[in-house]
C-alpha cells in the first residue's frame, strides 16, 4: 500500500496523507488509461474511508518518501488527462541506498514480522501463505504507526515509537488469529488487498486500546536505585 505525501487537484484543493492499495504500475495503468476515477483512501477519526478522485483533475501525486520512485503523476494538457511522468534522478543519488521505513519503526518492523512468523506457524498452512500473511500484517502495523505518529517529531523518541510498535504488534497477532480461527478458511481474509483489511484491523485496534496501557521505564534511574 502507497502512502502518498499529498495529491493536488487543478482547482486548487490539496488532498494530504492518502493511501493507495496498490503499487505504481496500478497507479499508471489508472492514470494512462481511460478510467476516470482513481480511488484512494484517507484517513479520518482513526478509520479509511474511501476517497474517489477524477483523473482528469489530478494535476500531481507525491510520495510520502519521495526518494521510494522516481516517478510522479501529473497533469498533461496535450492529453487532458493526469499521467505518470518520470523524473530524471542525480546520478550521483543513484549509489545512495535509502530505507523505505521511517529510523524509528525499523525495528518495530524487525519485531513484527518475528512476531508475525511465529503466529502462522502455529495454523497449518503452505508456505506461500504463510509468506503473505506475515507481508500483509507488517505492512498493516507499519502504515498504521506512520499514520498515528508523528514520527519526524523530536519529542517521538525511538523508544516511545517502538512501545507503541510493539502493542500495536500484538494486537495485530491477535487480531489475525482471531481472523484465521473465525471459520473454516478464515485465513483468506487475511490475503485479500491490505487496503481491504485495514479497516477491519482499525476497528479492532479501536476497541481494545483502552485495554492497553503503555508503561515507560526510565532504564537510567532504575539503574542507579
Amino acid at each position: 500500500m502507497l502512502r502518498l505525501k499529498r495529491v493536488d487537484m487543478v482547482d486548487g484543493t490539496v488532498y494530504k496523507n492518502l493511501y493507495y492499495g496498490h503499487d505504481w504500475e496500478d497507479l499508471e495503468y489508472y492514470s494512462e488509461s481511460d478510467a476516470p476515477i482513481i480511488l484512494f483512501y484517507v484517513r479520518k477519526d482513526g478509520k479509511f474511508e474511501e476517497l474517489e478522485l477524477d483523473t482528469e483533475k489530478i494535476t500531481g501525486i507525491e510520495l510520502d518518501k519521495e526518494y521510494q520512485s522516481n516517478l510522479f503523476i501529473s497533469y498533461d494538457n496535450h492529453y487532458q488527462r493526469a499521467m505518470i511522468k518520470t523524473m530524471e534522478t542525480d546520478e550521483h543519488e543513484c549509489d545512495v541506498e535509502y530505507d523505505a521505513i521511517h529510523p524509528k519503526i525499523r525495528e518495530v518492523s524487525d519485531f513484527c514480522e518475528d512476531i508475525m512468523i511465529k503466529v502462522v506457524d502455529d495454523y497449518e498452512l503452505e508456505d506461500s501463505i504463510r509468506f503473505m500473511i506475515v507481508d500483509n500484517m507488517t505492512s498493516i502495523v507499519i502504515g498504521f504507526l506512520e499514520t498515528v505518529l508523528e514520527l519526524d517529531d523530536e519529542e517521538v523518541t525511538p523508544e516511545i515509537a517502538f512501545a507503541q510498535g510493539y502493542a500495536v504488534t500484538i494486537l495485530a497477532a491477535s487480531f489475525a488469529c482471531g481472523v484465521i480461527e473465525s471459520e473454516k478458511d478464515g485465513y483468506k481474509k487475511l490475503l485479500r488487498n491490505v487496503v481491504d483489511i485495514i479497516p477491519d484491523f482499525t476497528d479492532y485496534a479501536e476497541s481494545k486500546k483502552d485495554n492497553i496501557k503503555i508503561v515507560y521505564v526510565n532504564s537510567d534511574e532504575d539503574a542507579q536505585k
